[in-house]
This record gives structure tokens, sequence and C-alpha cells, in this order.
């Protein structure tokens, strides 16, 4: 199962996407790291879930690496705070056994 994740039409290269199985789904939780194209590639079992994406967590204290990029300069984190929660997203994910189970969400401020 593939999902890729843009903000205004352009890929989102650093974040994080979480499948949250909902109430009553066979589905179990399921996550991974979005790649520079913003994709991500997660093995879920057939269910109903709700997709959150969220920045990436700042790196330790006293160390540089790229996913430094997940927040904009003054701080904040580059994904709005709906996209984070599983009450407020708006990304519904039903994934079907057998299926091309591929999905593109398009996050605005």
């Amino acid at each position: 199962m593939t999902i890729t994740v843009t903000a205004g039409g352009q890929p989102l290269e650093v974040g994080e996407v979480t499948l949250l199985a909902t109430n009553g789904s066979s589905g179990v939780d399921a996550g991974g790291l979005l790649d520079t194209a913003g994709a991500v590639m997660i093995p879920a079992l057939p269910g109903s879930y709700v997709a959150v994406i969220r920045p990436l967590p700042p790196p330790p204290e006293g160390t540089a690496t790229d996913t430094a990029a997940a927040a904009d300069p003054t701080g904040e984190p580059s994904i709005p705070k709906r996209y984070r929660s599983p009450a407020t997203s708006p990304f519904a994910v039903e994934i079907r056994q057998g299926e091309n189970n591929v999905f593109t969400f398009d996050i605005t401020p």
C-alpha cells in the first residue's frame, strides 16, 4: 500500500504517516516515514483506517541532520495540527485485499 503526501501540489519530503485502525475494523495500526518524493509504502492489513500525518520529532540537541527540514525557520512544524490527530484528520483509508491500494493526500495550511 502506498500513500503520497503533497503540500500545495509539491511532495512533502519529511514527515511520518500513521494508519490507525477505526473502531470495528480488522486492520492493525501501521506507519512509515515519507521519502523525498513524498511517498511511503506501508505494509498494512485490509481494513478501515484514518491516516494521520505528523512532522518528525526534532533531532537530539547538538546533532545536525537533514530531518531538521521538518520545521520551518520559525521552528513551527510544517504540517498543520488538523492532520496530526485521528479526531481531525480528513484522510479515511479503506485497504482492500488483492487491490492496488494507492492514495494521495494534499495538505493545506
